[in-house]
């Protein structure tokens, strides 16, 4: 068994520290050091020597413990199955209630053993490797294209259990600007300038998709009725209510019929 490292034995005592404490002014002691004194001890340290009382708080080092414990079973085994462990260690010292850190790697030769055995291809017998390279390789077999029916409607056999859906009309044209209607301003509806948008607003209509809205759920599309509104409730004069009124109500239309 190899003698442990420097970090983890205690400084006062030399031996392994079992059960550290770490001291008020950063360092570990081992159990034993602590406890020999009443009352007050001094740190093993030499660039410390700080002395400490035992009214003074102290902690557990349940880390270095844990590291030291390792290190010890790992030594154990390495005596008792003669496998080969590589330790590597750096010394972190005077962090809080951490006085050593380890990196611990282990290395089993049989573990390795068994890795190369498994790594290792199984070989084929030589016949089946003799009869595998006089055999040439066969060329692949090309499909042959054949052109899709211009009518596939024609193909399919009389009485088909699911013959083939028509294919869906496309749709108009005319609706493929409909959305633009959701980045307009009140400004931008014909009939509507900077003057007249006190008087939506106060109704709570602050652009133009809200303007169709409240066309289509209060005025439930009545242009008559909408024109009326216009003119009573948002003076505006003849022209600008037809105006708007006919740019919102045929606007209304498209949406309607784009979303059937």
């Amino acid at each position: 068994m190899r003698s442990l490292p420097k970090e983890c034995l205690c400084p006062k005592c030399g031996t392994a520290y079992l059960s550290p404490f770490v001291l008020p002014c950063g360092h570990s002691i081992c159990k034993n050091c602590y406890e020999e004194n009443d009352c007050e001890g001094i740190c093993g340290e030499q660039s410390c020597q700080r002395r400490f009382h035992k009214e003074d708080r102290v902690v557990e080092n349940k880390t270095l413990n844990g590291l030291v414990q390792c290190i010890l079973s790992l030594q154990r085994e390495e005596s008792r199955s003669g496998s080969a462990h590589s330790l590597s260690f750096g010394c972190a010292h005077c962090k809080d209630d951490v006085g050593i850190t380890l990196k611990i790697t282990v290395k089993d030769k049989r573990r390795e053993e068994k890795k190369e055995e498994k790594s290792t291809p199984p070989t084929a017998p030589i016949e089946q490797r003799r009869e595998k390279e006089s055999t040439p390789p066969t060329a692949p077999v090309e499909e042959e294209f054949v052109q899709p029916s211009a009518n596939p409607f024609l193909d399919e056999p009389e009485g088909a259990l699911f013959p083939t859906p028509p294919p869906s009309p496309p749709r108009p044209t005319e609706f493929a600007n409909d959305q633009k209607i959701r980045r307009k301003e009140l400004t931008d509806i014909p009939g509507i300038s900077q003057k007249d948008v006190m008087q939506f607003e106060a109704k709570r209509i602050r652009n133009a998709k809200m303007l169709l809205g409240y066309y289509l759920d209060i005025m439930d599309q009545d242009r008559e009725k909408f024109l009326r509104e216009l003119k009573d409730e948002f003076k505006l004069n003849g022209e600008d209510a037809q105006a708007c009124c006919d740019a919102i109500a045929g606007f209304s239309e498209k949406f309607v019929a784009s979303r059937t």
